[in-house]
């Protein structure tokens, strides 16, 4: 059986490439519902409605587990999905590792940026004092309206980026934090570009947080971990053909990677 990873596109390559090379004789199967990309400003209902057709996929795909790899999907739609597919498949999101790392290191103000429906959500904050109502941090964060349309597009130093990226990080340059965590997995494909924007500032991206904790829930979860396939195969299926993939995917995953990219059929109805 395989480890599957969800996301609205292209964003958690970054996350799939992190968990291949910590954990590399798994097999993976990633979905991209670039479709419907980007999530970011969909209500609510509509991201549970999208996650609720895509697990079946996962199921009939064979996989024993899926992670959300982007932080909107696991922000409005984990608990309900867990309750609804919990018996079929194991399903994990990328918040939680995120606050459990927060909590083993100590810093003073950390900055946020995400999409707007995780940053209006508050989500990393709520997580982080559910978990750990007894330690303080001093949380900041921004939305970026525009920006993973933008990466979408391949385009990864063009102007409007710089532009868009420049908006939003201002307010969190003039709050000087001291770590900027990446709070949708697209962010990750661009965190050299926010690197050079934010001169001494840490910035964390989701990847290698999420694969160590896999690893460590692995082994915590032997029946599961039984289960999973030691082939390292790669399945890249995406909701929609797209012709600058190939390309973007080889440049995220590595040059080197030529992958075949099949098109998921789901009934969205």
């Amino acid at each position: 059986m395989k480890i599957g990873v969800f996301d609205s596109g292209l964003g958690g390559l970054s996350i799939l490439k992190v968990l291949r090379k910590r954990l590399p004789d798994y097999d993976y199967l990633y979905l991209g519902d670039n479709l419907h990309v980007p999530y970011g400003n969909r209500l609510h209902k509509e991201i549970i409605f999208l996650a609720q057709k895509i697990i079946p996929f996962f199921i009939k795909k064979n996989c024993a587990l899926v992670i959300f790899a982007c932080n909107t999907v696991t922000a409005v739609a984990l608990p309900t999905i867990q309750k609804e597919f919990g018996k079929k498949i194991k399903i994990l999101g990328i918040i939680r590792p995120t606050s459990e790392f927060l909590a083993d290191h100590h810093f003073g103000k950390v900055g946020f940026i995400g999409t707007t429906n995780t940053i209006k959500a508050n989500i990393f904050y709520n997580d982080f004092k559910k978990v750990f109502p007894q330690k303080e941090l001093i949380f900041c964060r921004k939305d970026c309206p525009g920006l993973v349309e933008e990466i979408e597009k391949g385009d990864l130093e063009g102007e409007n980026l710089k532009k868009i990226l420049s908006v939003s990080l201002a307010p969190l340059k003039k709050e000087k934090v001291d770590v900027l965590v990446l709070g949708c997995t697209h962010y990750n494909l661009i965190a050299r570009q926010i690197k050079d924007l934010m001169p001494g500032v840490r910035i964390i991206t989701q990847g290698e947080i999420v694969a160590e904790k896999l690893e460590d829930y692995l082994k915590r979860h032997r029946d599961l971990e039984k289960k999973l396939s030691r082939g390292r195969s790669l399945e890249l299926y995406f909701t929609k053909k797209d012709s600058l993939y190939p390309s973007l995917i080889r440049f995220f995953l590595g040059k080197s990677q030529n992958p075949s990219l099949k098109l998921a059929k789901i009934n969205f109805g």
